[in-house]
């Protein structure tokens, strides 16, 4: 198969996919990336047509099967990082100057039960680690993911503002300041 032969089946394949409804034509979309490894390859292509949403798909098709995979996306977002936002990041990582802090929770005492009583029983827990100060944003994750977060006191309870989503609980979490960025010209 020739690469035109492979973009014609490509479009033919994500028209096929979409089941006419969101495109006019196959010719409606443009070729934006291309792979060839042994017998098997991988495209994406962009949508030409002006709709209310951006999507792209990613077609892989494997030379055993003869089968073509289509992945459709929809373009969440476009932001723009300089390079010496970026170049400012790797030097902070390369010198280790962003820790990454473990959290550990311990049981809490007595004294500190009498101190919280309104505080719910399997809510009763201390930490044996550094922590945020109040107000603080951070940058938090569990090895897989990176989120930004705020550590606030909750009538008592100190932690993470958006803590029920961590599914893992605070032992499985890191945390870590957010490094301040370079002042570029003409920003503040």
């Amino acid at each position: 198969m020739t690469t035109d032969e492979f973009i014609f089946n490509c479009k033919s394949a994500i028209f096929l996919s979409v089941k006419k409804t969101y495109l006019a034509e196959p010719q409606d979309l443009s070729l934006v990336w291309l792979s060839k490894d042994l017998q098997n390859r991988k495209a994406t292509f962009a949508n030409t047509v002006e709709k209310e949403d951006d999507r792209y798909w990613e077609v892989t098709y494997n030379g055993d099967k003869d089968e073509y995979y289509v992945d459709t996306y929809i373009k969440f977002s476009n932001t723009c990082v300089s390079g010496e936002q970026v170049d400012f990041l790797m030097k902070i990582y390369r010198r280790k100057e962003m820790k990454w802090i473990k959290f550990k929770t311990r049981p809490i005492t007595e004294e500190e039960r009498e101190e919280r009583p309104w505080v719910d029983e399997d809510e009763q827990y201390g930490f044996d680690c550094p922590v945020p100060d109040l107000g603080q944003k951070v940058l938090v994750t569990d090895g897989q993911w990176v989120g930004v977060d705020e550590w606030d006191d909750f009538g008592g309870v100190i932690g993470l503002l958006d803590f029920n989503r961590y599914a893992s609980g605070y032992n499985d979490l890191w945390w870590a300041s957010i490094p301040d960025l370079p002042k570029t010209e003409g920003k503040r």
